[in-house]
């Protein structure tokens, strides 16, 4: 799902094919009912056994209690956006400024984290590592007894985290409600939705006609771009 400031537009995808199967865009009284509404909404005969969204408590409430043979998962976007995001705000205090040399780094790890394991206490092993890594610790536990990668050398180096950014950094990556969550996460990853906001960016306000037509327009280019029928 993706939105401007006035509408909601969602798409439905198999992740087995790649294809997008369904195309709506509904309006609802605020954005934090637009998630929930595109929920609401299935085709008559749709079987769905798993499904990949944010974290919205609506949206699992609505799962949790209308849908509870369906299978939850999250999306790594939307968590690996949240701890750029406070690596950002970290990264501004003048105790924590080396944290910014990490981002891309950690963001990364957390990818390969979701697309590498078969499970979810496998992710979350893999995940805490790099509060070791950025110590230069390469040792961790059981589940993921050290690093696979080689000693970072030249301008992939980086500085280790001093004691009070390390800190703060490791209450970032350690949060209880995040190991939680990334025990549900999915190495899917929204690639439709990547792709349709280079068409349709956010932080543009466009007409409902001008941005339905646009999305579709979008998705036809996905669709063939990644080999998929185009839309009918």
């Amino acid at each position: 799902m993706w939105h401007c400031a006035k509408y909601g537009t969602y798409t439905v995808m198999d992740l087995r094919t790649n294809r997008i199967i369904d195309i709506q865009s509904n309006e609802v009284g605020n954005s934090q009912r637009m998630e929930k509404e595109g929920l609401q909404l299935e085709q008559r005969g749709l079987r769905v056994q798993k499904i990949v969204t944010d974290r919205l408590p609506a949206v699992m409430k609505f799962l949790r209690d209308s849908r509870p043979g369906v299978v939850r998962k999250f999306d790594v976007w939307h968590i690996t956006n949240g701890v750029a995001k406070k690596m950002d705000s970290l990264a501004k205090l003048k105790s924590c400024r080396e944290v910014g040399a990490w981002k891309k780094s950690i963001v990364n790890h957390l990818y390969w984290c979701s697309e590498s394991s078969s499970t979810g206490s496998e992710i979350v092993a893999k995940w805490k590592s790099v509060a070791n890594n950025m110590q230069n610790i390469h040792e961790h536990d059981r589940e993921f007894p050290k690093c696979l990668q080689q000693p970072l050398v030249g301008d992939q180096a980086r500085k280790w985290l001093k004691p009070t950014a390390c800190e703060q950094l490791s209450g970032v990556i350690l949060a209880p409600k995040l190991l939680r969550d990334l025990e549900n996460l999915s190495g899917d990853y929204q690639s439709s939705s990547s792709f349709v906001i280079r068409f349709v960016p956010k932080s543009v306000e466009f007409s409902y006609v001008g941005m339905f037509s646009s999305a579709i327009i979008a998705l036809d280019k996905f669709l063939i771009t990644t080999g998929s029928h185009a839309l009918q």
